[in-house]
């Protein structure tokens, strides 16, 4: 929940990071995931790069999976826009 604040804390101050912001259903549907691999990057006394690299692409394959949900409606939106 403290990642969430930070994150919403660097949204207000920058206007172009909006489009880019999470809605409750993208935090709730990644909030499980996100906390297991944290707990296992935590638990590790020298992270290496065999432990940060899987983590990192898992992170990017959920962002990238939540911004394949979201354009649909972001498609559907601009249209709408004269």
């Amino acid at each position: 929940m403290q990642d969430r604040v930070e994150v919403e804390k660097l949204f207000t101050l920058d206007v172009g990071l909006q489009e880019w912001k999470l809605m409750d259903m993208d935090w709730n549907y990644q909030e499980k995931p996100l906390a297991q691999a944290l707990s296992l990057v935590e638990t590790a006394a020298y992270l290496t790069l065999v432990m940060v690299v899987p983590f990192f692409n898992v992170v990017t394959d959920m962002l990238e999976d939540a911004d394949v949900r979201l354009l649909p409606v972001t498609l559907t939106s601009t249209n709408d826009v004269p």
